[in-house]
């Protein structure tokens, strides 16, 4: 009965987090033996264009390798998030991506640990609790981008959350995003 029960757990929790058997096999297999330990991930590059991207509890995939985003007018501070329950951040230097948008946008990435996953950036940073993030700018010409790890910073006073807790969650954060078409693609830490 126990062993059922688990069973449907897990097979719930896969579902929630987009995740499958097999996915999971294999990022256990990149973070090693402890599996969804803080156990470094040491790949070249790590691409996330595979995993689902969040808007809310809306789940996005990419199609064709491009995640495109549509914002009705008036819709501001939008957050896009994935995660994982590892330490992605180990052995990487940069957050890489491609973007372009229907008009130029100031934006956010940012790294948070799980704690933070249905946190909200801009009550967090009132409340003293900054992210790290590196600001920005998307315009109608796609460009690559190759934020560095280390340049992430907090925008505001207080004592900034952790990029890693108990796993990783990688954020696009847009103050105004009224109208606003989005493409990402190429996503992937290097």
């Amino acid at each position: 009965m126990a062993r059922r029960f688990w069973a449907v757990v897990a097979a719930l929790w896969l579902s929630a987090c987009g995740g499958s058997a097999e996915r999971d096999r294999a990022d256990d297999e990149r973070a090693g033996a402890g599996g969804t330990s803080a156990t470094p991930v040491e790949p070249a590059s790590l691409p996330l264009m595979d995993w689902p991207w969040f808007v809310g509890r809306t789940a996005v995939y990419a199609q064709d390798g491009v995640l495109s985003f549509s914002f009705e007018a008036g819709d501001t501070r939008v957050q896009l998030q994935t995660h994982h329950h590892f330490d992605l951040l180990a052995g990487h230097q940069a957050l890489h991506f491609v973007a372009a948008a229907n008009r130029p946008a100031s934006m956010l990435a940012s790294f948070t640990g799980l704690a933070a996953f249905e946190g909200d950036y801009w009550s967090d940073l009132a409340a003293g609790k900054p992210w790290l993030v590196a600001p920005f700018e998307v315009g109608v010409e796609q460009k690559s981008y190759d934020l560095p790890l280390e340049s992430f910073s907090a925008q505001g006073p207080g004592t900034p959350l952790p990029m890693f807790e108990g796993g990783t969650v990688i954020w696009f954060l847009i103050e105004n995003a009224s109208g606003l078409d989005l493409a990402l693609s190429e996503i992937s830490l290097k």
